[in-house]
């Protein structure tokens, strides 16, 4: 897996040799977790899918942000959009657990 670093956001990700022949992963973290909770899923599917995993902003190697108002669940599902863009992913699975499930749908709704 390689370790990138998101700028001008800092947010932290991991991704294996992502290849357009195959299904892309992206997984979602749940509060006070990070990429290292999908670290079991990366073995898993690295060998047959794109796997990126990161970590929320305030979240684990990710930048600190001093506002409250900085960890909206909008604002995070824009993190993702953000990271979309940056590794021009065209179609994706969504996979998000707890809190991460809540900014996925989120994600989902306001960029189909």
């Amino acid at each position: 897996m390689h370790e990138s670093i998101l700028e001008p956001i800092g947010l932290y990700y991991r991704t294996n040799d992502i290849r357009p022949d195959r299904p892309t992963l992206l997984f979602v973290h749940g509060l006070s977790g990070c990429a290292s909770a999908w670290f079991p899923f990366e073995k898993i599917f690295a060998a047959t899918a794109n796997v990126i995993t990161f970590d929320l902003r305030g979240h684990g190697k990710s930048k600190k942000y001093p506002a409250l108002a900085d960890y909206a669940i909008d604002t995070l599902a824009s993190d993702i959009a953000t990271l979309v863009t940056k590794l021009q992913l065209e179609k994706f699975v969504l996979i998000g657990h707890s809190f991460g499930a809540a900014i996925a749908l989120s994600y989902a709704e306001k960029y189909p």
